[in-house]
Protein backbone atom coordinates (compact mmCIF):
# COMPACT_ATOMS: atom_id res chain seq x y z
CA UNK A 1 0.00 0.00 0.00
CA UNK A 2 1.30 3.65 -0.66
CA UNK A 3 0.78 6.56 1.34
CA UNK A 4 1.07 10.30 -0.83
CA UNK A 5 3.81 12.36 0.13
CA UNK A 6 3.41 15.04 -2.39
CA UNK A 7 1.57 16.70 -5.39
CA UNK A 8 3.81 18.02 -7.79
CA UNK A 9 2.63 20.03 -11.01
CA UNK A 10 2.08 17.09 -13.03
CA UNK A 11 2.07 14.28 -10.96
CA UNK A 12 1.81 12.80 -7.69
CA UNK A 13 4.68 10.89 -5.47
CA UNK A 14 3.45 7.97 -3.42
CA UNK A 15 5.37 6.18 -0.73
CA UNK A 16 5.12 2.88 0.19
CA UNK A 17 4.31 1.84 3.12
CA UNK A 18 6.48 -0.06 4.18
CA UNK A 19 8.90 3.03 4.23
CA UNK A 20 9.55 2.74 8.29
CA UNK A 21 11.23 -0.80 7.58
CA UNK A 22 13.32 0.52 4.85
CA UNK A 23 11.44 0.17 2.28
CA UNK A 24 12.55 3.09 -0.92
CA UNK A 25 9.79 2.00 -3.17
CA UNK A 26 7.72 4.91 -4.87
CA UNK A 27 4.97 5.53 -7.35
CA UNK A 28 4.12 8.14 -9.59
CA UNK A 29 0.79 8.82 -10.95
CA UNK A 30 -1.05 11.72 -12.76
CA UNK A 31 -2.87 14.30 -10.90
CA UNK A 32 -6.27 12.36 -10.60
CA UNK A 33 -4.51 8.80 -9.82
CA UNK A 34 -5.94 7.06 -12.51
CA UNK A 35 -2.63 5.95 -14.00
CA UNK A 36 0.29 4.83 -12.68
CA UNK A 37 3.57 6.91 -14.67
CA UNK A 38 6.50 4.78 -13.20
CA UNK A 39 7.29 3.18 -10.23
CA UNK A 40 10.52 2.85 -8.00
CA UNK A 41 11.99 -0.64 -6.98
CA UNK A 42 11.07 -2.23 -3.23
CA UNK A 43 13.68 -3.37 -1.00
CA UNK A 44 14.00 -6.99 -1.05
CA UNK A 45 11.72 -8.41 1.15
CA UNK A 46 8.91 -5.88 1.38
CA UNK A 47 5.86 -7.62 -0.15
CA UNK A 48 4.12 -5.11 -2.61
CA UNK A 49 1.01 -5.94 -4.67
CA UNK A 50 1.75 -3.84 -7.77
CA UNK A 51 -2.32 -3.62 -8.35
CA UNK A 52 -3.00 -2.82 -4.87
CA UNK A 53 -2.58 0.67 -5.60
CA UNK A 54 -5.30 0.61 -7.81
CA UNK A 55 -7.42 -0.98 -5.51
CA UNK A 56 -6.47 1.61 -2.62
CA UNK A 57 -7.99 3.98 -4.93
CA UNK A 58 -11.20 2.41 -5.47
CA UNK A 59 -12.18 1.59 -2.18
CA UNK A 60 -11.14 5.46 -1.18
CA UNK A 61 -13.16 7.15 -4.25
CA UNK A 62 -16.23 4.16 -2.98
CA UNK A 63 -15.48 5.82 0.85
CA UNK A 64 -15.55 9.24 -0.48
CA UNK A 65 -18.98 8.59 -2.51
CA UNK A 66 -20.86 6.83 0.50
CA UNK A 67 -20.49 9.61 2.83
CA UNK A 68 -21.11 12.62 0.16
CA UNK A 69 -23.66 11.19 -1.49
CA UNK A 70 -27.29 10.38 -0.80
CA UNK A 71 -28.07 7.97 -3.46
CA UNK A 72 -28.35 4.17 -2.04
CA UNK A 73 -24.52 2.91 -1.29
CA UNK A 74 -25.39 -0.34 -3.77
CA UNK A 75 -26.68 2.48 -5.89
CA UNK A 76 -23.33 4.07 -5.65
CA UNK A 77 -21.29 0.79 -5.98
CA UNK A 78 -22.63 -0.47 -8.77
CA UNK A 79 -22.37 2.86 -10.61
CA UNK A 80 -18.31 2.85 -9.98
CA UNK A 81 -18.08 -0.71 -10.66
CA UNK A 82 -19.67 -0.28 -13.90
CA UNK A 83 -17.41 2.41 -14.67
CA UNK A 84 -14.78 0.57 -13.69
CA UNK A 85 -15.67 -2.56 -15.95
CA UNK A 86 -14.78 -0.82 -19.01
CA UNK A 87 -11.26 -0.52 -17.87
CA UNK A 88 -9.71 -4.10 -18.41
CA UNK A 89 -6.81 -1.98 -16.19
CA UNK A 90 -8.73 -1.70 -13.34
CA UNK A 91 -11.56 -3.77 -13.59
CA UNK A 92 -10.09 -6.90 -12.24
CA UNK A 93 -9.00 -4.86 -9.08
CA UNK A 94 -12.28 -3.39 -8.17
CA UNK A 95 -13.45 -4.62 -4.49
CA UNK A 96 -16.46 -6.89 -4.59
CA UNK A 97 -19.62 -5.42 -2.96
CA UNK A 98 -18.14 -7.90 -0.21
CA UNK A 99 -15.12 -6.20 0.44
CA UNK A 100 -16.55 -2.51 0.22
CA UNK A 101 -20.02 -3.16 1.93
CA UNK A 102 -18.67 -2.72 5.91
CA UNK A 103 -16.87 0.37 4.73
CA UNK A 104 -19.35 2.64 2.80
CA UNK A 105 -21.62 1.90 5.15
CA UNK A 106 -18.83 2.95 8.00
CA UNK A 107 -17.90 6.34 6.10
CA UNK A 108 -21.61 7.37 5.20
CA UNK A 109 -22.64 6.66 8.98
CA UNK A 110 -19.83 9.28 10.51
CA UNK A 111 -21.54 11.95 8.21
CA UNK A 112 -24.83 11.21 10.28
CA UNK A 113 -25.96 11.35 13.62
CA UNK A 114 -26.64 8.11 15.51
CA UNK A 115 -30.58 6.60 15.64
CA UNK A 116 -31.79 7.76 18.72
CA UNK A 117 -32.55 4.87 21.34
CA UNK A 118 -35.61 5.66 22.34
CA UNK A 119 -38.08 8.19 21.04
CA UNK A 120 -38.35 10.09 23.85
CA UNK A 121 -34.29 11.13 22.67
CA UNK A 122 -35.03 12.15 19.59
CA UNK A 123 -33.72 15.72 19.38
CA UNK A 124 -35.17 17.56 16.18
CA UNK A 125 -33.44 21.03 14.88
CA UNK A 126 -35.19 23.60 13.14
CA UNK A 127 -33.83 22.33 9.63
CA UNK A 128 -35.74 19.72 10.67
CA UNK A 129 -39.40 20.77 11.36
CA UNK A 130 -39.37 23.16 8.55
CA UNK A 131 -39.99 23.42 4.95
CA UNK A 132 -37.13 25.04 2.98
CA UNK A 133 -39.35 27.91 2.55
CA UNK A 134 -39.24 28.51 6.49
CA UNK A 135 -42.92 27.49 6.84
CA UNK A 136 -43.25 24.98 9.66
CA UNK A 137 -42.95 21.29 9.20
CA UNK A 138 -44.09 19.61 12.50
CA UNK A 139 -47.31 20.19 12.83
CA UNK A 140 -47.65 17.70 16.55
CA UNK A 141 -44.70 16.38 18.75
CA UNK A 142 -45.62 14.15 21.77
CA UNK A 143 -42.94 12.02 22.90
CA UNK A 144 -44.89 10.85 25.76
CA UNK A 145 -47.75 9.05 23.36
CA UNK A 146 -44.85 8.72 20.32
CA UNK A 147 -46.54 10.26 17.86
CA UNK A 148 -44.79 12.77 15.10
CA UNK A 149 -46.80 14.17 12.76
CA UNK A 150 -45.21 16.43 9.93
CA UNK A 151 -47.41 18.49 7.12
CA UNK A 152 -47.71 22.03 6.50
CA UNK A 153 -50.92 24.33 7.32
CA UNK A 154 -51.41 23.86 3.10
CA UNK A 155 -51.36 19.79 3.28
CA UNK A 156 -53.66 20.14 6.16
CA UNK A 157 -56.11 22.12 4.46
CA UNK A 158 -55.71 20.03 1.17
CA UNK A 159 -56.32 17.02 2.86
CA UNK A 160 -59.25 18.53 4.35
CA UNK A 161 -60.75 19.29 0.91
CA UNK A 162 -60.79 15.59 -0.23
CA UNK A 163 -63.31 12.94 0.34
CA UNK A 164 -61.07 9.93 0.04
CA UNK A 165 -57.80 9.59 1.72
CA UNK A 166 -55.11 6.89 0.88
CA UNK A 167 -52.54 5.94 2.78
CA UNK A 168 -48.98 4.10 1.86
CA UNK A 169 -48.57 2.06 4.86
CA UNK A 170 -45.24 3.75 5.84
CA UNK A 171 -46.44 5.26 9.14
Amino acid sequence: CYTLKRTNRNDKCWICASRTRGCPGKLYTNLDATQVIRTGEHAEGCRVDAHAFHHQQQVNELKRLAAEDPRPVLEIYDELASNASTSLETAAYFPTWEQARNTMYYSRSKRYPRLPARLQDLRLTAEQTTTKSGAQFLMYHSPINDILIFATEDGVSLLAQSNCWCGDGTY
